[in-house]
């Protein structure tokens, strides 16, 4: 059996689930971007020979041309935004902008919004509150997004129902909106795999096989539960981000990452409220 993963930063848990589960298989694994970027701009020819002799491809992107021939395993991308509300991806036009975690272009929407309205720093830090939480709406969305979860994984067969009401149980399961950690990627993949390669009275030792995979994410950087939220879920936590163990593992204060996110939005030229999802909420939530 041959199995190719080809997804996100899911790629190197499940790359690794999949061998330590079916050590008889041989299974490869690539980021997409890698990946199209192999069959495409720089041909790489062992890659394109396995993917036309794969067995099957786990992927989140399934419609993807180069999977056209093949038997697909879809695993919908992991993200959950309720613990982390005020983070977005921030883009002016077409070019992402570096997250001053230094990895990815992962922003606060409060931070962004405030820096529009040209509020000074001091109270910008002073607007990460309950009160401007409450009144964006940062309180309110845990439902819509357990829902919205739930189904985008339900639609391709996977039923997560239970293993979420478990992951919530043990307080913050994730590092930021969309890196969990390594035990979640370990159910998602059960599920996924669950009566079509590892029968029912198989799961309890599949599960302990896979508590054996890295948490290749936990180095990764760290975007906080703001205490507030986190008190509503029932589990404490402190307002500290993380770079990612690349750029030295640097921890953050409020006031150190609100400083440095000013700093980074202040060498912007066409920086819009376009560019900030949700802009007039948190701007009125600002204002108010």
């Amino acid at each position: 059996m041959k199995a190719l993963v080809v997804t996100n930063c899911a790629t190197a848990a499940y790359t690794s689930g999949l061998r330590a589960l079916f050590p008889d298989w041989e299974v490869k694994g690539a980021e997409l971007n890698t990946a199209r970027n192999w069959v495409g701009g720089e041909p790489n020819p062992s890659f394109i020979e396995f993917l036309a002799s794969t067995d099957l491809v786990l992927t989140a992107m399934p419609d993807e041309p180069m999977f056209a021939g093949n038997a697909k395993l879809v695993v919908p991308a992991f993200h959950f935004r309720a613990y982390h509300p005020d983070s977005f991806h921030l883009s002016c036009g077409d070019v992402a902008i570096q997250s001053v975690l230094k990895s990815g272009n992962l922003h606060s929407r409060i931070a962004a919004t405030a820096f529009l309205l040209g509020m000074s720093r001091n109270d910008a830090i002073a607007a990460f509150d309950a009160g401007t939480y409450e009144r964006t709406g940062y309180f309110a969305v845990f439902e819509a997004e357990k829902t919205e979860l739930l189904q985008r994984f339900a639609l391709h067969g996977i039923d997560l129902a239970a293993a979420f009401d478990r992951w919530t149980q043990t307080g913050n399961f994730l590092y930021t909106y969309n890196h969990p950690k390594a035990s979640i990627f370990s159910d998602v993949l059960l599920q996924a795999l669950k009566a079509r390669f590892i029968e029912s009275r198989q799961m309890a030792s599949a599960r302990a096989t896979l508590a054996t995979v890295p948490d290749y994410l936990e180095p990764s950087i760290r975007w906080p539960v703001y205490p507030e939220i986190a008190a509503l879920y029932r589990f404490d936590s402190e307002m500290v981000w993380r770079t990612g163990r690349d750029a030295g593992s640097v921890s953050m204060s409020l006031e150190d990452f609100v400083g440095r996110s000013f700093e980074v939005l202040q060498t912007l030229s066409d920086i819009s409220a376009d560019c900030i999802p949700g802009f007039a909420q948190c701007r009125d939530a600002l204002q108010d």
